[in-house]
């Protein structure tokens, strides 16, 4: 009975969660396809009653599946089976999580920037050493990261940034169609395939592929999208590229073709 979802999420024992416009938090038993009850305290429920949720990550180490919403962080204790709210930044949204490959925990702010979410769960602000853009009050729609550890930032019309895992090399990319310098387009996701290429999609100007693991080489791919206003982007293990987006439904674009088809 719930058409409109946000995002869907498997945890380590096969559940499925789902976010809804509705039901804002669904999580379904993987055996009876039964709706499971999630334990919260007061505050995780206001949060879940109020705002969206916009993604969620499971970090086994942790013990955790970590939810990004409007309204802040929640944490649901895998052990303890309990739902709370961890943030207290005065209901800064959260758009984004991704754990990598150095151990940390990061969160994307709609509005504030990058985050981390420490073992204790303290959320900060995210320090740059050497900073060549300003992320404090950027507004960050995807976090993912490549085959070296590196660290992609999806920017919302902004651009990419890039936070390398070892050395200090920052790197700004604006995303247009000219490569003039200026970033054109209202970025909302961003994903590498198997061999390295970056997939970028955007609110307005569709859907934009690198000819390798540079971002100065990304131009769009459009052919056959039946809309350009792109919300999500993801790619299967045979390199697929499925395509999410407003108005438009789910698209695909197998390996080796050019043209998005239904």
């Amino acid at each position: 009975n719930e058409g409109f979802i946000t995002c869907a999420f498997t945890d380590h024992t096969g559940d499925l969660w789902l976010s809804c416009i509705r039901h804002r938090l669904l999580r379904i038993d993987r055996e009876s396809y039964q709706e499971v009850e999630i334990q919260m305290t007061q505050s995780a429920s206001e949060v879940i009653a109020t705002y969206t949720v916009n993604e969620l990550i499971e970090v086994p180490e942790r013990h955790a599946i970590y939810i990004a919403t409007d309204g802040g962080i929640l944490k649901f204790d895998t052990q303890s089976q309990l739902l709370s709210l961890i943030t207290d930044n005065n209901n800064i949204p959260f758009s984004a999580l991704l754990f990598t490959d150095d151990r940390q925990l990061l969160a994307g702010s709609d509005s504030h920037g990058l985050w981390t979410v420490d073992t204790n769960d303290k959320v900060q602000p995210y320090k740059l050493t050497e900073p060549i853009y300003d992320l404090s009050m950027a507004k960050v729609k995807d976090i993912a990261k490549d085959r070296h550890g590196n660290i992609i930032i999806a920017l919302l019309q902004k651009g990419i940034y890039v936070i390398p895992r070892r050395t200090s090399n920052y790197h700004y990319y604006p995303i247009s169609y000219n490569h003039d310098g200026r970033n054109t387009s209202a970025i909302t996701s961003v994903v590498l395939d198997d061999i390295g290429r970056y997939w970028i999609a955007t609110d307005g100007a569709g859907v934009f592929c690198s000819a390798n693991s540079s971002l100065d080489t990304a131009l769009p791919v459009n052919d056959g999208l039946r809309s350009l206003q792109m919300q999500s982007l993801s790619v299967d293990k045979r390199g697929t590229v499925w395509a999410g987006s407003y108005g438009g439904g789910i698209q695909c674009l197998t390996k080796g073709s050019s043209t998005f088809v239904t």
